[in-house]
């Protein structure tokens, strides 16, 4: 018999009494209390307790978690403040109270419970023979067979590759995809855009593929799975519009939420007991901050590091002995490259960089054995996202990957020798249509912004050599002419009103700054030095290029020659559009405002004009004057159907004219030719295929 705190524990009647009451306390929540007693003052892990209090039963940590909750509620005990039972973070708890034995009980000892072996809750053959008859009839068309994978080989050597590639899908709709520590299967989400979406789990060993959540319009944001492949974890948006994370067995049942306002980047700790997460609530003294948490609730959250404005912090993963999360931070704002690599110690929160490299951005982390890491990532004058290797120590950095490919979301199995991706790649073409709706021309040319010039032709930014350069042709295609050739991005074109120059945005110094060059390409020169962005439209005078700056998202404007910045409006916006005459701005999204479409007066940015959007809820995507100040041309987008329109507004009121519906495709970028006549669209989709990628020996 012991008592403590008041109570007194009758180990023999399996009973708990207090100020000679009997105190209403489970079984299991019986057995718990004995153990914390008998261990103490050590803590008892989560895995050993569960294995002695359910010994030869499979439960989940929640069950653990609900019982050490109610028992803390018989006991009177605070889990913030305790008194009797204290929670060891990521691991699991510890008595702390005085404990006496009573002198007439000397005999009375807690028994020394024998602890068994984890019960194997499913053997792989269960597993397998699951999976194959949850397989059948719901094969996904589009993935091809994947062989069974060999040995370790990564265990043994620090730079991995060169990686054979193997296609498993093609259907370019798989968003998200993970592979399990011990490669016997790969999770995948199945749909994008517009698509609803599913996540699938499928076999590399037979190709079978088991639907693990059904379709629906839910949208899904990242994936993880627990170190014993027996959990996934999900990033999902819920009805607010939040993300949340949710839990669940990969052999079925219902979801549960373990934490909210999330974003999409969480790992999983070696233990599997910690799931680590970013939320971001956008205060300028937090804009982001990294949490970890119990992985089985999301119970014991705890602040790790934060971020102020601009900088966020994205993916995140812990290192393999759990005593530390690598992590992406910085901002993108800028256009240059201001991402960075860094470490914090879980325990201490202490920070220490991993790299002195810099990024433009990093989509994913994942810890090799020997503490190097894989990452991938993508540099400010590179169109494509390659994985590289960052040496342990040193942070020297190798490039693995050659082909131009873009890759995200990497993940790997326990030796580092296989790896799943997701691999990207945009397919866009410009069309052109006459004013009245009429297309007059498509062009597969592979462009990301396009401007009218004069003498009928078109100036736009493409990949066609690999990099972001400008080139002109056309407006049905043809006589295309590259003007720009430099390994960094060049984007954005702008033409003056005399044909003679060109304005463009480019990252060659690092961040991106305004460039200007002859209408053929020769004498490129840098404009900006102090705030950069990209130009949005040359005065009709030829005085000044007004630009949008990429780091606040403000208004700019810079003279002809090449000097005097000036700050033309401090608001906050998506996109810009300004007048003819300099003295009016369309402005839109953030700051700017939303639901309907408002003209501001410069420089003051007093509202001058506000029109209805031509129907309740759509978004607009695009705008522009035309040259004569008349009217401008929206583009919209309708959240319900998801279609893409084009719309004339007069300036004088009246009400918006439909032109064209342009459909399905997202629209990328838009432009007005100056006689308001033609206007142009990039439209296409991104398409997301699944590989997966096998080291070789270097």
């Amino acid at each position: 018999i012991y008592e403590f705190e008041g109570f007194i524990v009758d180990v023999d009647d399996k009973t708990v009494y207090l100020d000679g009451q009997k105190v209403n306390i489970s079984l299991k929540g019986f057995e718990i209390l004995c153990e914390l007693i008998r261990q103490r003052p050590r803590v008892v892990d989560k895995r050993p307790l569960m294995d002695v209090v359910w010994a030869g039963s499979f439960v989940e940590e929640g069950n653990l978690t609900f019982t050490v909750s109610q028992l803390r509620k018989a006991l009177n005990d605070n889990v913030q403040n305790p008194r009797i039972i204290e929670t060891a973070h990521r691991r699991g708890y510890r008595f702390i109270a005085d404990v006496k034995l009573r002198p007439d009980a000397a005999e009375t000892v807690f028994p020394v419970i024998e602890r068994p072996e984890p019960p194997e809750t499913r053997s792989a053959d269960k597993v397998k023979n699951w999976l194959l008859a949850g397989a059948a009839g719901v094969l996904l068309t589009g993935l091809t067979a994947a062989a069974w994978l060999g040995g370790d080989k990564g265990s043994q050597q620090s730079l991995p590759g060169p990686f054979e590639i193997e296609k498993l899908s093609t259907d370019g709709k798989v968003a998200y995809t993970v592979l399990s520590r011990d490669k016997r299967f790969v999770v995948y989400v199945h749909g994008t855009g517009r698509d609803k979406q599913s996540i699938w789990l499928r076999q590399l060993e037979s190709g079978s593929h088991v639907e693990l959540i059904p379709s629906s319009d839910d949208r899904y944001y990242g994936l993880a799975l627990s170190p014993d492949s027996n959990f996934l974890y999900f990033a999902r948006r819920i009805e607010d519009g939040r993300l949340a994370i949710f839990r669940v067995s990969i052999y079925g049942g219902i979801p549960a939420k373990i934490a909210e306002d999330t974003q999409g980047w969480m790992s999983i700790s070696p233990d599997g007991l910690a799931i680590s997460y970013v939320r971001c609530s956008g205060q300028e003294d937090d804009n982001c901050s990294l949490f970890v948490a119990d992985a089985a609730d999301g119970l014991n959250a705890q602040k790790l590091i934060t971020r102020n404005k601009p900088n966020r912090i994205g993916a995140n993963e812990f290192a393999p002995d759990g005593s530390s999360i690598a992590f992406a931070h910085g901002q993108t704002d800028s256009g240059g490259n201001d991402m960075s690599l860094s470490e914090v110690n879980v325990d201490t929160g202490a920070e220490s960089p991993l790299v002195a490299e810099r990024f433009f951005e990093i989509k994913s982390i994942t810890w090799l054995k020997d503490r190097s890491l894989l990452v991938t990532a993508t540099k400010a004058t590179e169109p494509d996202i390659p994985i590289w290797h960052i040496s342990k120590g040193s942070g020297n950095i190798t490039r693995l990957t050659k082909d131009s490919e873009v890759y995200s979301r990497l993940s790997s199995d326990a030796g580092g020798s296989t790896f799943v991706a997701t691999r990207v790649r945009r397919e866009t073409h410009i069309n052109v249509f006459d004013i009245l709706g009429g297309l007059e021309k498509e062009s597969v040319a592979d462009a990301s912004s396009i401007t009218f010039a004069g003498a009928g032709r078109i100036i736009f930014s493409g990949l066609m050599t690999g990099n972001y350069e400008i080139w002109s042709s056309h407006r049905d295609g043809s006589d295309q002419r590259q003007l720009t050739n430099d390994p960094a991005g060049d984007s954005m074109p702008v033409a003056t009103q005399d044909g003679r120059y060109i304005y463009f945005s480019s990252n060659r110094s690092g961040e991106p700054h305004l460039w200007r060059m002859n209408a053929d390409g020769t004498e490129q020169r840098q404009v900006t030095t102090r705030v950069g962005g990209w130009p949005i439209f040359a005065s009709l005078d030829g005085k000044f290029v007004y630009f949008h700056n990429s780091t606040d998202r403000t208004l700019w404007k810079i003279s002809a020659n090449g000097s005097d910045e000036q700050l033309v409006l401090p608001i906050r916006a998506e996109r810009f559009s300004v007048s003819p005459d300099g003295a009016k701005v369309l402005a839109t999204g953030a700051a700017a405002g939303s639901g309907s479409l408002n003209v501001l007066g410069l420089p003051e940015g007093k509202t001058l004009l506000t029109y209805a959007l031509p129907r309740p809820g759509l978004e607009i995507v695009e705008h522009a004057w035309s040259d004569d100040g008349r009217e401008v041309v929206l583009i919209t987008r309708d959240p319900n159907d998801l279609t893409y329109s084009v719309w004339r507004q007069r300036v004088d009121g009246g009400k918006p004219q439909e032109i064209k519906n342009l459909g399905l495709d997202p629209v990328h970028h838009f432009a007005l030719a100056r006689d308001a006549k033609h206007f142009a669209v990039i439209q296409g989709d991104w398409k997301h295929d699944a590989v997966l990628l096998r080291s070789g020996v270097r």
